[in-house]
C-alpha cells in the first residue's frame, strides 16, 4: 500500500510530529502543511513521502514517492503511526 490517511490530527499534533521525525530523523519537510518529507537513512537510502495536511478536517494524505528496496512500505507506516500516537496520545494504530 502506497498511500494512507491519519485522521483526527490536531494542527499542534502535526506541527509536533514533523519537529520529532526531523529531529529524531532528520527528515526534511519541503513545505508547511503540503509537500515532500525527505529522510535518509545511511546503509539503506532515501524515502521520500509526500503529504498533504488539512487542518479544517485535521486529516492527512501521505503517499510514498520513493523508498529503498530493501525497506517494505509497511515499515513506513508502522513508523508513522508510532510517531502520530507518540505526539497525539491515542493509542498506536497501523496505518
Amino acid at each position: 500500500m502506497d498511500e494512507n490517511t491519519v485522521t483526527d490530527i490536531s494542527s499542534n499534533d502535526w506541527a509536533a510530529l514533523k519537529a520529532m521525525s526531523q529531529t529524531q530523523h532528520g527528515t526534511v519537510y519541503s513545505g508547511d502543511t503540503s509537500g515532500t518529507a525527505t529522510t535518509i537513512t545511511p546503509g539503506l537510502g532515501k524515502t521520500a513521502v509526500s503529504y498533504d495536511y488539512n487542518p479544517s478536517t485535521q486529516t492527512a494524505v501521505f503517499k510514498i514517492v520513493e523508498k529503498p528496496d530493501a525497506v517494505p512500505a509497511e515499515v513506513i507506516w508502522f513508523a508513522l503511526g508510532a510517531t502520530v500516537a507518540h505526539v497525539s496520545g491515542a493509542a498506536p494504530k497501523s496505518y
